[in-house]
């Protein structure tokens, strides 16, 4: 057998059937598309005594030969296996007479290419999904455990959207000789394509399942969902509509002619355990989706009504019927119930959720299965709303409240993580703000989904599979890659930045555009969003901490994220400073504003290199090809102010004890771990003259933002008179020197910092970038590599050995 005909959409042909015939349990309604391979039926179950009658795909092979009921008896148990969301499900196969049949899902909706062909603009957020639903089904198809499957043909007709909102991928069956898992992706990829221009994968994110679904996860919005492709499909068409509305009034109303066939005319090409196994698949399949109000038989909960849908299921207000007690039940979705990952999902949340007993973390209290399967969860019933629906109607939140909320969800997420519970999902739409004891304004973090174990997965996850919401995660999230505690300062930090300022950290043209410069580079401090005063210096200083585009370079636990927040919210309380305190406020935070900045503030497209040194150590590089080849003008070098190169996974000294030393009159403390004591010691001592090395650094700073080098060159060789041993000044006097072309003078600067505790990798980052301009480039290639014999790992070091090589084979090519 070749391939399996496609379940059938609007569109197709509507050929009547000359009478109405019955196969077995089902009923053919009518015609839907024929060729050599088979012919396909809108059928009906009619064997649910009671129920009305459900739509069903049947296909009926042509002539089989004793061959082709093996290959349909492998198919058929490969396709049992594949219980998936984004699948249709196979019910039943069998013989009828001389012909085989198949029974499958009824999929009430159209293809892509159907879609497409109806001349809607489909935003780009919203193809996104559809594709990625599609590569969900194609990755269970190739993973599957019981047997692996090829799909050799997909095309935009292989992903089928639903009225309803759901994406299938159809088609599966025999693939053609020569079909691999590549090709299939590569299919896929030309599928995104042609749905949206902007869907394009470049070759490396096209060559498998993670690369492509992290490049598509990038793209969709937190609005793109069942609901966002619903809606779209009622705009442009309604004419499909109408057409399976017609279908589905003929299959109610339709008198069958034929009796029933006699047993001998069907015959089982499946073994009774695997009848069991389609027949509870068939049944999930065709249950109604929403509960109807009235208990629930055997449990002590009666449904009230619906009160919120999100991916994984439907919540529900119920009462305790023993207790008279309101609580809030979430039911799995059916699709997400007839598959292992979902369910084992919907347990891990329960879990999850059930370990954490803390006042900002909703409290799950019971767990349970209902009479057709559907599991369930109970958690406390909660009246208010969520942050999301405030955010939308307010714009903004005062600095106060949004820092009290931010404290409740660290405080509720901190406790989570010490019981080993990545949270990775936070967001508007999982906070709740609610009353607690006495009437006060309570925030809780709710829908632990797609939580997982710090040590250990709740679920294993696929490296490279991204989970969470592209506006909130971290960049590292983003890209797919491994995420502990620091993820969620991250979405936290994004949260605190939206509530500031009523939009998220980062806008542009597409979620591209966005990821990329979460990735590259910190956004505006909250307060340049609105007028002077509405933010204060140490709430833009925690916020961006919590934003840095590494993991090392935010608070290091969200219990330090909270001591940040506490600090800020006790400068909002504290009396009104003289104007010398006010001054050393907003030094402090431009200082570790600006420790945390990992490349220049001007456009990308007008630094072609841009190098970070932040407290984790350098992260990205622009345009550090185009400056190594010759063909770009000597551009700034951005050095943070702290210039140690610590471990990157080592701790950060929190926003609050480093504000606490500079406003006593010492500068902030090095965050290179050989310095640091342990958390509860007391903190060095500082030099004396730290204060003068930071007014001096701070002009020197202020010079180069409007653009007087010279001026700049004067105030950090008095930083380097002042603090001689500091490498933080020479580095900067470094920088400076090489905008202005005194390359000699710059490579004495970068040597001095190199010699000096505490400039590490990065003066010798910078020394190197300074010789190759020089026309040095076997010193400055010996200087990377240095950093690689220290930091195998150091990402920057690596691009530039790169971009040199590119440099030196240049001429050969030419």
């Amino acid at each position: 057998m070749s391939e399996t005909t496609q379940p059938v959409v609007a569109g197709a042909a509507e050929t009547a059937p000359a009478a109405s015939k019955r196969v077995g349990p089902y009923l053919l309604i009518e015609e839907l598309a024929t060729d050599e391979r088979a012919s396909v039926f809108l059928g009906a179950i009619e064997d649910l005594p009671g129920q009305p009658r459900k739509p069903c795909v049947v296909k009926l092979l042509e002539r089989p030969s004793a061959a082709d009921v093996d290959a349909t008896r492998r198919l058929v148990h490969g396709l049992i296996g594949l219980v998936h969301p984004c699948i249709p499900q196979v019910f039943d196969a069998g013989r009828f007479g001389d012909r085989i049949y198949l029974a499958e899902e009824a999929i009430v909706g159209m293809t892509a290419r159907e879609l497409v062909a109806t001349g809607a603009a489909i935003p780009v957020e919203l193809a996104a999904y559809v594709v990625s639903e599609a590569l969900r089904g194609l990755v269970a198809a190739h993973t599957s455990a019981d047997s692996p499957m090829l799909h050799g043909r997909l095309d935009l007709s292989s992903v089928m959207v639903s009225f309803e909102g759901q994406v299938k991928l159809v088609g599966l069956g025999s693939a053609p000789e020569g079909a691999t898992e590549d090709s299939d992706v590569a299919r896929m990829a030309a599928v995104a394509a042609e749905l949206h221009p902007e869907l394009r994968p470049s070759e490396r994110e096209a060559r498998g399942h993670a690369t492509l679904h992290a490049h598509l996860a990038r793209l969709m919005g937190p609005q793109a969902g069942p609901a966002a492709l619903r809606e779209l499909l009622e705009k442009v068409a309604p004419d499909a509509r109408a057409r399976w509305q017609a279908r589905l009034r003929k299959l109610e109303h339709t008198t069958i002619d034929a009796p029933v066939a006699p047993p001998h005319e069907v015959t089982a090409i499946l073994s009774e355990g695997e009848r069991e196994i389609v027949g509870r698949a068939a049944a999930r399949a065709l249950r109604p989706e929403r509960i109807p109000e009235g208990p629930i038989p055997n449990t002590r909960y009666s449904i009230v009504r619906p009160i919120g849908e999100g991916g994984m299921g439907v919540v529900y207000a119920a009462e305790h019927v023993d207790l008279g007690k309101m609580v809030a039940i979430k039911v799995l979705h059916r699709e997400h119930a007839a598959t292992r990952d979902g369910v084992a999902r919907f347990r891990d949340e329960a879990r999850a959720a059930s370990a954490i007993r803390h006042p900002h973390v909703v409290e799950v209290t019971d767990f349970g299965e209902m009479q057709d399967e559907r599991l369930f969860l109970v958690m406390e019933y909660l009246e208010g709303e969520p942050l999301a629906s405030m955010l939308e109607r307010e714009g903004v939140v005062d600095q106060v409240r949004a820092l009290r909320i931010a404290q409740d969800i660290a405080s509720g997420v901190a406790e989570a993580h010490r019981r080993g519970v990545i949270h990775r999902d936070i967001k508007p739409e999982n906070i709740f703000l609610t009353t607690g004891a006495g009437g006060t304004p309570i925030a809780k973090v709710l829908d632990f989904g797609i939580a997982k174990r710090a040590a250990g997965s709740l679920r294993k996850t696929r490296h490279g599979v991204v989970c969470g919401t592209p506006a909130y995660m971290a960049p590292e999230q983003a890209a797919g890659d491994p995420v502990d505690a620091r993820a969620d300062v991250y979405s936290l930090g994004a949260v605190l930045y939206e509530m500031l300022t009523g939009q998220p950290p980062f806008r542009g043209e597409s979620h591209v555009e966005v990821l990329r410069r979460k990735m590259m580079e910190m956004p505006p401090p909250p307060s340049s969003h609105l007028g002077p005063g509405r933010v204060h210096p140490a709430v833009d200083a925690v916020v961006l901490h919590a934003l840095g585009t590494t993991r090392a370079m935010r608070q290091s636990t969200m219990d330090e994220l909270n001591a940040d927040l506490r600090f800020a919210a006790r400068q909002l309380e504290a009396p009104p400073l003289s104007e010398a305190d006010a001054d050393v406020d907003r030094e402090i935070a431009r200082t570790w504003a600006a420790a945390i900045r990992p490349i220049s503030r001007r456009p990308l497209t007008q630094s072609p290199l841009a190098i970070s040194v932040a407290s984790a150590g350098l992260v990205i590089a622009v345009g550090v090809g185009a400056l190594l080849l010759g063909r770009a003008p000597p551009p700034r070098l951005v050095v943070s102010d702290d210039v140690t190169a610590p471990d990157p996974e080592s701790r950060a000294i929190p926003i609050s004890r480093r504000a606490s030393a500079t406003r006593a009159g010492a500068a902030p403390a090095s965050t290179d771990p050989s310095t640091q004591t342990d958390a509860g010691g007391a903190e060095p001592p500082l030099p004396t003259n730290a204060r003068a090395l930071e007014t001096f650094l701070s002009e020197g700073d202020r010079a180069v933002q409007r653009g007087d080098l010279a001026a700049a060159v004067q105030s950090y060789e008095r930083a380097t008179f002042r603090a001689p041993s500091s490498a933080r000044p020479w580095i900067r006097l470094a920088d400076t020197l090489f905008q202005l072309h005194r390359y000699p003078e710059a490579e004495r600067a970068a040597r001095r910092a190199v010699a000096l505790r505490g400039g590490g990798a990065h003066a010798r980052l910078t020394l190197g970038v300074i010789l190759m301009r020089m026309s040095r480039p076997e010193e400055a290639q010996a200087e990377w590599r240095k950093v690689l014999e220290k930091d195998p790992n150091n990402r920057l070091a690596r691009s530039y050995l790169r971009a040199a090589t590119e440099k030196r084979e240049a001429p050969r090519r030419r």
